[in-house]
């Protein structure tokens, strides 16, 4: 048996270099390997039983949020999980996704036309709170500054659900996000 698969980066699909362990779980020999440059790895020759991988990211990198890795998203560079292979079984595409975290501004302005755009009769909203979402968990609250800004430290790129304290009647957009649809009561998806 078999598993092979890629270590990659979320937003260029390039290879991410990370150290991987394969550890029987019945108490036999650990085994550890390195990506290549395209994030290639493979632990050929093993016998049918359960395994603990483990996957340590390298270079800043964290894993992400991806449906296809799986690995799960956490704000960390080290994860593992348990794998059964029965007898002769070549498991391949056990894809492990990872980024590295950005620095995200983000302007809330009321829009009073809600067109997604500020325009210039338009103004910024300072000191309202933006809760930001990765499925269902809220990961963090930020307030605007005086700007109207939210600075967003350490970000994982995903597809983030943001809410913003809303006043009755209120309708917020972001920018950078031109014609985009305007933050109600409900949220906003983006994708940072």
């Amino acid at each position: 048996a078999s598993i092979s698969g890629r270590v990659m980066d979320y937003t260029t699909q390039n290879g991410v270099d990370a150290t991987l362990s394969l550890m029987p779980l019945d108490g036999g020999e650990t085994v550890n390997i390195t990506s290549d440059e395209n994030g290639a790895y493979a632990f050929d020759g093993l016998l049918p039983g359960d395994y603990m991988l483990t996957v340590t990211l390298k270079g800043g990198y964290l894993f992400a949020d991806s449906p296809d890795s799986i690995l799960p998203y956490l704000n960390d560079n080290a994860s593992g999980m348990v794998i059964s292979l029965p007898m002769g079984i070549v498991e391949e595409d056990w894809n492990v996704i990872a980024s590295k975290p950005v620095d995200w501004n983000i302007t809330l302005f009321k829009d009073a036309n809600e067109n997604g755009i500020l325009d210039a009769d338009e103004t910024a909203a300072p000191g309202r709170t933006l809760h930001l979402f990765l499925r269902n968990d809220m990961i963090g609250s930020y307030v605007s500054d005086e700007n109207g800004v939210v600075h967003l430290t350490g970000v994982i790129p995903a597809q983030y659900t943001a809410k913003v304290d809303l006043v009755d009647g209120e309708y917020f957009s972001m920018n950078p996000y031109e014609n985009t649809e305007t933050i109600n009561a409900d949220g906003l998806t983006v994708a940072l």
